[in-house]
């Protein structure tokens, strides 16, 4: 059973969803390694936040659109954007952090990145949205599309129903009206006490979870390493001490009861005055389990490869289709995937050989891998030393640049994992042997040639 919080309110465009416990939570701007400081935020994304908010989740951007956790969060973080953005997806590599809200006026964006205004107004121009300057602000409006403020000089962007953007300009204009300046909000106060992850989430009651007098509940969600699910904290409010004292054990056998199929158990409870702190981590007894990857291994080679190298996935290809540059691929068979939809444009995808200091997008990537290239992955927060040695491995490969790729990626079963074309091999431990094999196997194996020519 899956612990539910259910809230009513308007999802016509962000459609968040709080369908399990931990699953969303918000977050600082982890790209640029800043740590969370609630307690003082300024010139961040938090500011903009009306104080009508009602549910907020925010996260950086990396690990919403990559897909460093579990699929339930990503794809409900995407359909959310797809509502807003539509046609202009293509400009998403230039967000840093996304801030979803829901609240009185409807629903809201907030993204923060240095983003192509130039890009962003031409499309919504093309799109039919009508601009107009609002409360020193400029506003472009749809009947049927979402809204778009730019708030150009500070570099972000609103996105939303109009009500709710325009909500935003007003407050800006007149200097007031933002939730960390509300003292009577249930949800800021959340926000400001709990603990922080990598992605977090705070709602205003606590509906379904049939605890009384709780005012609202924030969930933070980290997860190390290789581990499939996550940690988290989980911080209530109640309407008074008393309230928290008297409560305390009935809800920390709700969340025990929410949390068992998850694999994580409560590891310790804090009654601080009206607050509780839920602490809930992987379970021991099941860490060799969910520390390993879950798709099935290769069992022998098949027609068209070598002997199957050690350590290795397969997965059979079953779509291999075109899509429109900017549109979000879909029905990947892996993480990271090692076929599927991509994209097709010259120059483009797919992408010159070499060494990349950002990530590429996966839509780009397979194209290449079609070409029988090899993706050398690895995760942002390995050592700079363990990344050279990777680099210099690769460098040193027959043939190179031509061929490989070296990248960085969030969501990965190893810290490095190399990909080819339905395959992928997951390094828990540097080792240029295994390595070496899979590169044997797989290098120029593609649909295509290196050169693009159908085999």
């Amino acid at each position: 059973m899956k612990m539910k919080l259910t809230h009513p309110i308007n999802r016509k465009i962000t459609q968040f969803t709080t369908a399990r416990l931990f699953q969303l939570v918000l977050f600082s701007l982890l790209v640029t390694g800043a740590a969370f400081a609630c307690n003082a935020p300024t010139n961040s994304a938090l500011d903009l936040i009306p104080d009508d908010a009602q549910e907020i989740v925010i996260g950086d951007a990396e690990y919403l659109l990559t897909g460093d956790f579990p699929s339930e969060i990503v794809d409900g973080v995407e359909d959310s954007l797809d509502g807003i953005l539509g046609e202009i997806g293509e400009f998403l590599d230039d967000v840093e952090t996304v801030v979803l809200v829901s609240g009185d006026d409807g629903e809201l964006v907030i993204l923060d990145g240095e983003f192509r205004f130039d890009y962003i107004r031409d499309a919504a121009d093309d799109e039919g949205l009508d601009d107009e300057e609002y409360r020193g602000y400029e506003l472009w409006t749809s009947p049927s599309l979402a809204s778009v403020a730019f708030l150009e000089k500070s570099g972000y962007l609103l996105m939303g129903d109009e009500d709710a953007v325009k909500n935003v300009l007003r407050a800006l204009n007149r200097g007031s009206g933002f939730l960390l300046e509300d003292e009577e909000s249930a949800v800021r106060h959340v926000l400001m006490k709990m603990e922080k992850g990598q992605i977090t989430q705070v709602i205003e009651g606590c509906n379904g979870l049939g605890i009384h007098s709780c005012e609202a509940v924030g969930i933070a969600v980290s997860r190390d390493g290789n581990i499939a699910s996550p940690n988290m904290t989980l911080t209530f409010l109640f309407q008074s001490d008393i309230d928290a004292e008297e409560q305390i054990d009935e809800l920390e056998e709700a969340v025990e009861w929410g949390l068992e199929d998850e694999g994580i158990e409560i590891e310790n409870v804090v009654l601080e005055g009206s607050f509780v702190t839920i602490v809930a981590g992987i379970d021991e007894d099941n860490l060799d389990e969910l520390s390993q990857p879950t798709p099935t291994p290769i069992a022998s080679p098949t027609p068209d490869s070598l002997a199957a190298v050690p350590g290795e996935f397969y997965f059979p290809s079953t779509n291999a289709d075109h899509i429109d540059w900017g549109v979000r691929g879909s029905g990947y068979a892996s993480d990271p995937p090692t076929s599927g939809q991509h994209y097709s444009v010259p120059g483009q995808a797919p992408i010159s050989w070499g060494l990349y200091n950002s990530p590429v997008p996966d839509e780009i990537l397979i194209h290449n891998m079609e070409h029988g290239g090899i993706i050398a992955y690895y995760r942002p927060s390995s050592s700079p030393a363990e990344i050279e040695q990777l680099r210099q491995f690769i460098m040193a490969q027959p043939g190179y640049p031509r061929g490989y790729i070296v990248a960085p990626r969030s969501s990965l079963p190893a810290d490095i994992t190399l990909t080819a074309w339905e395959y992928y091999l997951p390094v828990f431990q540097y080792n240029e042997a295994a390595m070496a094999a899979f590169i044997n196997a797989h290098y120029d194996r593609g649909p295509e040639t290196l050169d693009g020519t159908l085999r």
